[in-house]
């Protein structure tokens, strides 16, 4: 994406060409869809400007080089305006029917973002209602300035960026993970999506009220359950003592917060069992709630019922492992208590579009939801085990994580031989990770049936499911996956279609 030339794009009247024209000069990959809006507030904006010297040559060049309705790849963050100088960046907000404490907050996590590129920062909104410009002060307050103190600032700005601006933001850098970056969790460097805050004001608002004691949080992978569940936890602390049950095999990360964080306790869904006691907490909170056993969650509910004590399940019924989570149907058990709220996080904020259309694809290939691009995937086919081995360490030297299908404790899988690779990782060990980039293995273990569906056969251990191993796997990546097919033409062939 380049910087456009604000002046010329706002010449245009029409709304309805609008979108069309600035891809034009942006050269941006997808079509944008402003609302009115959004363009009469960006034309005002630019009158003002024009407005502020009598010498309209002068205003023109200040309008010039400009990122406009830049979002940053895979997160999401979307900043309306950004001039990016050698000497520091300019971003500008643009602002209708807000409040100053929507600005305020708006600005500061810009601020965050943009720190990322190790320059100073110049930090500005427009409100069209009231035509004020706003400044973010150095001690994080919002400041009324002039017209005349934005064109000083744009004026000094020297050496103006104007190659591709995706290549100065890595997405990595924004996304917090609880279990596996708990340090900078700890540091609060982290944002949560206007989903995520919504649901969070809710369920706060729920709890004072002290009329609802049960609450669901669901949605699919990467839309952020897992940061959400430790971010109430660490706000409900205040309130009263917390107790996260992660429903998987407890990872060094947890450690490392159990330590860390206080009034709250973490532990493992195995020690959820008769004997282990509620009665000293105030918060209860289900990670993975969907792989919890059936005799654990009628225990838990026999014991927190009627009491004052708050339970907020996180689950993704999608994401079973196995054929007893399958019977357990705990999902529809949390579903079906009367006093549950639920809430459903839609909005991926881990995987990007691409990815998400991949897996999705990878599933069902007769899926609708289909991307132009898939450059962040890699398909390879290996003719035998030797061959995938080969491949299998040149995707780890790359910095691909391998995850491996977990093993059964009595019988041998076809997968066993890889297991040198993978660390101790296997699909369920990941449970609630994700990583930078992801490698798994697909063999003649699967096929795709008449319809598109992506079946595998039965798993060494009867209780697993393969397929979604697989899904559990994949579904783990940020950044790039690669998929080494192995022994297996027909799958090859159409998981290349989906990519071609």
């Amino acid at each position: 994406m380049k910087t456009v030339d604000l002046f010329q794009l706002t010449r245009i009247t029409d709304h309805s060409i609008f979108a069309q024209y600035e891809q034009q000069l942006s050269h941006r990959k997808e079509l944008l869809a402003p609302k009115a809006e959004e363009i009469s507030t960006l034309q005002a904006f630019v009158n003002l400007i024009i407005s502020a010297t009598g010498n309209i040559s002068d205003s023109m060049r200040l309008l010039e080089f400009f990122f406009y309705s830049f979002t940053i790849p895979k997160i999401s963050k979307e900043f309306d305006l950004l001039r990016i100088g050698s000497n520091y960046i300019i971003d500008i907000e643009l602002k209708s029917q807000s409040t100053q404490e929507k600005i305020l907050k708006q600005l500061t996590q810009n601020k965050y973002y943009l720190n990322s590129l190790c320059k100073p920062i110049q930090l500005y909104a427009f409100d069209k209602d009231s035509n004020q410009l706003y400044t973010l002060t150095e001690s994080n307050a919002l400041k009324v300035i002039t017209i005349s103190d934005l064109y000083t600032a744009l004026r000094d700005q020297i050496g103006l960026y104007q190659n591709d601006i995706e290549d100065l933001f890595k997405p990595s850098d924004f996304l917090i993970s609880p279990i596996n970056t708990p340090e900078r969790f700890l540091r609060n460097e982290y944002f949560l999506s206007s989903q995520q805050e919504e649901i969070s004001k809710d369920i706060f608002r729920e709890i004072q009220k002290n009329d609802t004691f049960y609450f669901g949080i669901t949605g699919g992978p990467g839309t952020g359950k897992t940061l959400l569940v430790y971010d109430l936890a660490v706000k409900l602390s205040v309130l009263g003592k917390c107790c996260i049950i992660h429903c998987g095999i407890v990872p060094d990360g947890l450690d490392y917060l159990n330590t860390a964080l206080s009034n709250i306790d973490i532990v493992g869904a195995k020690e959820i069992k008769n004997g282990f006691s509620f009665a000293s907490y105030r918060f209860l909170l289900l990670d993975e709630s969907h792989r919890f056993y059936s005799n654990q969650y009628d225990f838990l509910i026999e014991h927190t019922k009627g009491r004052n004590i708050t339970t907020i399940f996180s689950y993704d019924q999608n994401q079973i492992l196995s054929q007893n989570e399958q019977r357990a149907e705990i999902a529809k058990k949390i579903e079906s208590i009367s006093e549950c709220k639920i809430y459903r996080l839609t909005n991926k904020i881990r995987t990007n579009k691409e990815l998400a259309s991949f897996i999705e694809r990878l599933r069902d290939l007769h899926s609708h939801n289909v991307v132009n691009d898939y450059s962040s995937v890699t398909l390879v086919y290996a003719n035998n085990h030797s061959e995938a081995l080969l491949l299998l360490e040149g995707f780890t030297k790359k910095g691909y994580t391998f995850i491996n299908y977990t093993s059964s404790s009595y019988y041998p899988t076809t997968f066993d031989c890889y297991n040198s690779f993978c660390q101790g990782r296997n699909t369920h060990t990941v449970i609630g990770q994700e990583f930078e980039k992801v490698v798994m293995l697909i063999d003649c273990s699967f096929a795709y049936d008449q319809d598109g569906k992506l079946r595998a056969i039965e798993h060494p251990n009867p209780n697993y499911l393969y397929r979604q191993l697989l899904f559990q796997g994949v579904s783990r990546v940020r950044e790039k996956l690669a998929i080494i097919v192995i022994d297996n033409p027909d799958v090859f062939a159409k998981v290349l279609s989906i990519l071609r």
